[in-house]
């Protein structure tokens, strides 16, 4: 990679009423299910009927798997939305049209359109679902053959469970959002199997959980992960980078994103992409080419600097056996596997700036950060209610770091870890850390 040239600035001239109606960090008018949703979708015509739609949900990985499918399509001729969330700097991210976000003044045409629609019905809608019908709406005007749908949370009762999906993928599983989608897998994996509609069906995660809450819907579908048992090995390229290769018959694909979470992802769209007899050029194109910013992302070189959103539990284990298979050594991984390239940087060498929301399994994510960082900055999210405060975080964070620091804000994170003369920085947590930074 070449450096943050993914990275924009926040509009200063966006519309003030529609920054204070679609951004809103908390929870403000939410409620589950899609009632409200299909009031409003019935009003104007449902848009969402007007293309094929391919469904996304799981813990992690509906972004990346977005993004693999959106660049093969693409690459083959079609004309493809892509709707995913949370945006990282601005919200114009969310709404993408062959791989452009939506610009400020479509946007703007478009939500006082809905906003004279839903005020003179009387239909009240929270910040994500209006956002959701905004761009149902767009995508129709648009006249897309396909469109990449990520669920904003969980799936049967998230606002954009309206769609009849021709491809509902499952990318994996484990425990969060507690307090909407429930307390166990079972649970949380009957309410992500809820997009399940007619179409196929692909999961990349081998939990029982989710194979019982699949199978109590639709026999239509595959676990890639069982069909490819892909292997997957590290290739060195250039300037600490890293590029990972990914396995499987006679095939070899070589991906842009590092991690063996991005293989999993990469071959649940892999199969979307063959079923729709995508051209093989197109295929490899989306392997080599995807990249999602912020996740195992380089972005600098002196200090290597990583960004990666892990805003989860199961985001912080990734994050760390993905460092501990190609940068870092410790005490764990010292006699490794011939596959595995490091750099001989050591737990030592590297310091970790965080910030965590309040609903997440702190103390199991500051566990796996522990495993690669030995000094920690904690600083928080401004201006957000869900953010844990530095402090807080420091006092959960207990002895598990030789260092620890606290610092106001994430700029001033980045500036102390630079003094630290240290040969990695890593940055993680919640995604809202990023817009910061």
């Amino acid at each position: 990679m070449d450096g943050p040239r993914f990275f924009f600035s926040l509009r200063k001239n966006a519309n003030k009423e529609i920054i204070e109606v679609l951004i809103n960090p908390g929870n403000t008018n939410i409620k589950p299910g899609v009632e409200r949703m299909y009031q409003a979708l019935e009003i104007l015509a449902h848009p969402q009927n007007k293309y094929s739609t391919i469904h996304i949900t799981g813990t992690n990985g509906k972004g990346s798997t977005a993004a693999f499918i959106e660049s093969g399509l693409i690459h083959a001729g079609f004309r493809v939305g892509k709707f995913t969330s949370p945006y990282i700097w601005q919200i114009n991210e969310c709404i993408n049209l062959n791989g452009a976000m939506i610009t400020d003044s479509e946007l703007e045409r478009v939500f006082f359109i809905l906003k004279n629609i839903l005020s003179l019905h009387k239909i009240e809608a929270s910040p994500f679902e209006f956002l959701t019908l905004i761009m149902f709406y767009f995508m129709a005007e648009q006249n897309i053959d396909y469109l990449v749908l990520e669920v904003g949370m969980g799936g049967h009762n998230d606002c954009t469970n309206v769609v009849e999906s021709i491809f509902s993928i499952i990318t994996n599983i484990s425990l969060e959002h507690t307090e909407w989608l429930g307390n166990t897998l079972s649970a949380i994996a009957s309410e992500k199997a809820g997009i399940i509609k007619s179409g196929k069906t692909i999961i990349a995660d081998s939990t029982l959980e989710l194979k019982i809450a699949v199978e109590s819907r639709s026999r239509n579908y595959v676990n890639v992960i069982d069909k490819y048992t892909p292997q997957i090995s590290y290739l060195p390229i250039m300037d600490n980078n890293m590029t990972m290769q990914v396995s499987f018959a006679d095939k070899n694909y070589k991906l842009g994103l590092l991690g063996k979470f991005q293989a999993y992802n990469f071959l649940c769209a892999y199969e979307v992409m063959t079923d729709l007899k995508i051209p093989e050029v197109s295929i490899v194109y989306a392997a080599k080419h995807t990249i999602c910013p912020c996740r195992l992302q380089v972005v600098a070189q002196n200090p290597l600097t990583i960004f990666d959103i892990s805003h989860n539990l199961a985001g912080a284990k990734n994050l760390s056996l993905a460092l501990e298979d190609t940068y870092i050594l410790n005490d764990t991984n010292k006699c490794t596997s011939n596959n595995k390239i490091h750099w001989k940087i050591t737990v030592d060498d590297v310091v970790i700036i965080v910030a965590i929301l309040k609903d997440k399994d702190i103390n199991g994510m500051l566990d796996h950060f522990s495993r690669i960082a030995s000094t920690a900055i904690f600083t928080s999210i401004k201006n957000n209610p869900r953010s844990i405060t530095g402090g807080e975080l420091s006092k959960c964070a207990n002895d598990r770091f030789l260092r620890k620091f606290i610092v106001d804000n994430a700029k001033d994170g980045l500036k102390l870890a630079r003094s630290l003369n240290k040969k990695m920085i890593v940055v993680t947590g919640s995604s809202y850390l990023f817009k910061e930074i």
